[in-house]
């Protein structure tokens, strides 16, 4: 019962195209839709990886820093 509705779910997000009567300039519209979620989606993970980076490399700059310098002393 569960898939049967994760089914319908997906039938109405992405149109199959054998079920519906499209014309080729919407299946390229509905293809270019889906793309441009898949690219925003992506470009999202991108900006919170970089920042994620960003303050690892903020909060361990300094230590590494700390630890040349103690090194250099010595």
């Amino acid at each position: 019962m569960g898939e049967e509705n994760m089914l319908k779910e997906r039938d109405n997000i992405i149109p199959d195209f054998r079920k519906h009567a499209m014309t080729l300039s919407e299946k390229m519209i509905c293809i270019y839709d889906l793309a441009d979620d898949m690219v925003d989606n992506i470009s999202g993970v991108l900006i919170v990886g970089v920042l994620l980076l960003l303050i690892y490399y903020l909060v361990h700059i300094p230590s590494l820093a700390l630890l040349v310098s103690d090194y250099v002393k010595n």
